[in-house]
């Protein structure tokens, strides 16, 4: 179970709190809580079997299918994923360690995008990002930190039940 914390450094401001927890199937949870003032939560639960699951503020429940692109690449990636995460179109830049966990440090590069994203990847976590920071050129070609994402903690097991099970106050819809 991973937690990180989200921030907006041209404010200052906590963005995002979120909880990503796997079971040893692969089943995926991500809880999160946004806004400015945090007061907005939302889960996400995307199951191997391809079904996928939406709760917001715990009191309304959406249930899909995800599309089989997307499971099919959700496989791959826990199942088999690159070596080192070099996904394209990520560079490696370094290796470190967060939390006690071996990560990859990559810069994610985006003809489109308007800065540096760098990622670091968990390769032994199926390629769990665990950070991340977004930075922007400024004119004297230095770059400015706009946002980041910090890991808080990290809990290796299988997690909480709860995380998986539908809200039992949701409403279907």
């Amino acid at each position: 179970m991973l937690e990180t914390y989200s921030y907006s450094y041209s404010s200052g401001d906590l963005l995002e709190k979120r909880v990503t927890a796997r079971r040893s199937n692969g089943s995926t949870s991500e809880v999160f809580t946004m806004g400015p003032h945090l007061k907005l939560s939302a889960r996400t639960v995307t199951f191997m079997s391809g079904a996928r699951l939406n709760v917001l503020d715990f009191v309304s429940l959406t249930k899909w299918n995800t599309k089989s692109s997307e499971l099919a690449a959700l496989k791959d990636r826990l199942m088999t994923p690159p070596p080192d995460c070099l996904y394209r179109p990520f560079k490696l830049i370094r290796y470190d360690n967060l939390l006690g966990e071996q990560v990859v440090v990559v810069e994610a590069v985006y003809p489109q995008l308007v800065g540096r994203d760098y990622l670091w990847l968990a390769p032994r976590l199926g390629c769990e990002s665990m950070k991340f920071r977004f930075e922007t050129p400024q004119p004297d070609g230095s770059y400015k930190l706009i946002a980041e994402s910090k890991p808080i903690s990290l809990r290796l097991g299988q997690p909480d039940p709860r995380f998986f099970d539908p809200a039992s106050r949701g409403t279907k819809q």
